[in-house]
């Protein structure tokens, strides 16, 4: 009994105590865990930007666009001229229709990081944006049947401060960025080394002055491309000595010579409510050396003596000219916005002139290769800034061609998810008199023109995704180059010098 009661006493002092202890622990305070910050947002630079842990620069996902293309076109016959590497002697050779590939693909991605941060005298910024694509078929303008990989390159690579932009980035020349057509029809804002600076003034006005690399901007210069270098026929006192039996024309291959000194590039626009207006202006280095030719004992000229056993030999001419000049171009463009029309429409003009300076006018080939890679069949003609003209006495002049291209384009939104653009050039090419009367067969060239007509429509699936389908129609008019006072060599039964085509791309494309 007495051992139940204290059972009993002892039980109910230790619920007593747990009571207690709950009563007053009810009455303290509740402190949650801090939560951790892992990731601290700047907000100096607007949306997007964290900091970089322990430091005080700032980072952004930049601009990362992943493309998925498709494209298609009829077959078409073409005939391309291409040189030999070992003696530069000209071959031509016939393409059937049956021989290109129908489609074709790209892929492509394009990684990019903004990073920033404020030092005493402005923002510094620095931007990283690397490139990279597979490719095969006609989208890309490739060999038949060919698929290539490109290595991971800098696209947008550049330092930023107080106006200054040294690095890898877009040419300031363009004016309209075609990057709202899937295949452009002229070339689009490329990337290129550049040292540039940018200012903004008063009542909408801002400019910009720089350099860029030649390289970057030469059209066809090098060995290997057909029409770099004319042959030129022997004469009486050149070399070799007169009397000299041959058996071929001499020839000079040419390379890009030495770069002297950087293209100059200045934009200046005017933006108001209503639109833009833009000029641009550009001068551009011309550079051409001769190269030795390799030519064996079967092709070569008795004026070489054999210096190998492998019986590759040596010339003694005087091989190693360079020759320079100066291209220039020019180009206005303007925007009217259409709000009458629905919200987001605009219309765009632009035209370009340029002397030696073809890539300014935004132009690549015409003909069988086509930018955007239309086949249009027929003659392959590579526009150039100039060709070199040998002499004959081992050195060359320089022939200059002119070009200019004339633009419009309009722009539609049916509703803020669905846009349409239709899409007009025209662009013309002139040679030199030599390059115009010499024969095709040897690089000759005439003039040319082509027009380009452009429809498409993007549907945004969702604020950063989208999907497009186009279709792109070319036409090609060319002059067969003459032989001097003879008709020129006829092209085969069946192809014309010009020609016209289809091409139709469809694209996926996510921007995050």
């Amino acid at each position: 009994m007495a051992s139940t009661t204290m059972k009993s006493v002892l039980l109910g002092s230790a619920a007593g105590i747990l009571a207690t202890a709950a009563a007053q622990a009810a009455d303290l305070p509740v402190t949650k865990a801090a939560a951790v910050q892992y990731v601290k947002i700047c907000t100096a630079y607007g949306t997007g930007f964290f900091e970089i842990p322990g430091t005080d620069m700032c980072m952004k996902i930049f601009n990362t666009k992943l493309a998925i293309e498709f494209a298609a076109a009829p077959p078409k016959d073409g005939y391309v001229i291409s040189q030999s590497s070992k003696d530069g002697r000209y071959s031509a050779t016939f393409y059937g229709a049956g021989a290109a590939d129908y489609i074709g693909y790209t892929i492509t991605i394009r990684p990019g990081f903004d990073v920033r941060n404020a030092t005493e005298y402005g923002t510094v910024r620095g931007v990283a944006q690397i490139e990279m694509k597979i490719a095969g078929g006609p989208g890309e303008g490739l060999p038949i049947n060919s698929r290539v990989a490109t290595a991971p390159k800098c696209y947008r690579c550049y330092i930023e401060w107080a106006g200054f932009l040294v690095g890898q980035s877009g040419s300031a020349f363009p004016y309209l960025n075609q990057g709202d057509l899937i295949g452009s029809t002229i070339d689009s804002k490329i990337s290129i080394a550049l040292v540039q600076y940018s200012w903004k003034a008063a009542g909408g006005w801002d400019g910009s002055i720089g350099f860029e690399d030649p390289q970057g901007h030469v059209k066809y210069q090098n060995y290997g491309s057909r029409e770099a270098s004319l042959t030129a026929p022997v004469v009486a006192g050149a070399i070799p000595a007169a009397g000299t039996a041959l058996g071929q024309n001499f020839f000079m291959p040419v390379t890009t010579g030495p770069t002297r000194w950087w293209d100059v590039v200045g934009a200046l626009n005017w933006k108001q409510a209503w639109g833009d207006i833009a000029l641009r202006g550009a001068l551009h280095q011309i550079s051409i050396a001769s190269t030795l030719p390799n030519i064996d004992n079967a092709t070569n000229p008795p004026f070489c003596a054999q210096t190998t056993a492998t019986g590759v030999l040596g010339c003694t001419m005087p091989f190693g000219s360079v020759v320079t000049s100066t291209g220039w171009a020019a180009q206005a463009g303007a925007t009217f916005l259409l709000p009458t029309l629905g919200a987001g429409d605009k219309i765009s003009f632009e035209a370009a002139y340029g002397n030696g300076a073809a890539d300014y006018v935004g132009l690549n080939q015409i003909g069988i290769g086509g930018v955007s890679a239309t086949w249009v069949g027929g003659l392959m003609y590579d526009v150039h800034d100039a060709i070199a003209i040998p002499t004959g006495d081992g050195t060359f002049t320089i022939e200059k061609e002119k070009a200019w291209s004339a633009t419009v384009q309009y722009t539609h939104y049916w509703n803020p998810l669905l846009r349409t653009n239709l899409f007009y050039n025209y662009a013309s090419v002139t040679p030199g008199t030599v390059t115009q009367n010499t024969d095709w067969t040897q690089g000759g060239l005439g003039k040319a023109n082509q027009h380009s007509f452009v429809i498409n429509g993007f549907w945004n699936l969702t604020k950063n995704a989208e999907i497009g389908l186009e279709a792109i129609y070319k036409k090609a008019n060319i002059t067969l180059p003459g032989n001097g006072a003879a008709a020129p060599t006829p092209l085969p039964a069946g192809v014309s010098a010009g020609g016209s085509n289809w091409i139709f791309h469809t694209s996926y494309t996510k921007v995050w």
